[in-house]
């Protein structure tokens, strides 16, 4: 395993916190009669009172179901290089503990890569209402809504401040009840001299991709 594969799996715990309802502590094996990776697609969108904690409504919802199998598969080869990666290996994880996952890696880089999860594992998921629930609680160090993402509300949640380790995760809510999170990791500033910057784009790219824009 390369030195961005180990620092990149390490950072993944902290998107897998960020998009379940539980610490990392807290967290046990799942039940396996519990598929943690299936999302309900309702008709009006949401289900069971969602949002609720001041999230906001996702008014343009998408349905994920076809890109969960193959998580790698919401960024393009094509879409890499428009922002300037030529080459990124892509290791697809559909079975993470959070939800489906996949981590890339720029060839340029070494010990720098970037994370993108759906957040299907709480049952049941309940999107970006989850998070601002937990912000409500004061368990984030750091809290910024964003600006929207490919007209989707996002927001930058994070339970250590890591930006002097060119550390940046945001989450943006695809439906109601259906969060993606993204995390760059670039302590050698080796991608990036702007991990949020950056965290934002590939966000912008995967969403689009599953609107069928990218």
């Amino acid at each position: 395993m390369t030195g961005a594969k180990r620092t990149i799996l390490a950072t993944l715990s902290v998107v897998a916190v960020l998009l379940t309802g539980c610490s990392s502590s807290e967290a046990g094996d799942p039940d396996p009669s519990d598929n943690p990776n299936t999302v309900t697609e309702t008709s009006d969108n949401s289900a069971g009172g969602l949002p609720h904690s001041g999230a906001p409504s996702v008014s343009q919802p998408i349905n994920a179901e076809e890109w969960l199998p193959n998580p790698c598969s919401v960024i393009t080869a094509t879409q890499f290089k428009s922002i300037g990666f030529e080459d990124v290996d892509a290791e697809p994880n559909p079975d993470a503990t959070s939800g489906p996952t996949c981590d890339w890696y720029p060839a340029e880089a070494t010990f720098a890569g970037v994370s993108g999860a759906f957040g299907t594992a709480d049952p049941p998921p309940e999107g970006l209402s989850r998070i601002y629930e937990r912000h409500q609680a004061g368990e984030y160090k750091v809290w910024q809504e964003l600006a929207p993402i490919a007209g989707h509300p996002a927001v930058r949640a994070e339970f250590e401040d890591g930006s002097d380790k060119g550390d940046c995760g945001l989450a943006v809510g695809l439906r109601d009840n259906l969060v993606y999170g993204v995390q760059v990791l670039d302590e050698k500033k080796e991608i990036t001299d702007d991990p949020c910057g950056l965290a934002r784009k590939i966000a912008t790219l995967a969403v689009k991709t599953m609107k069928g824009e990218g």
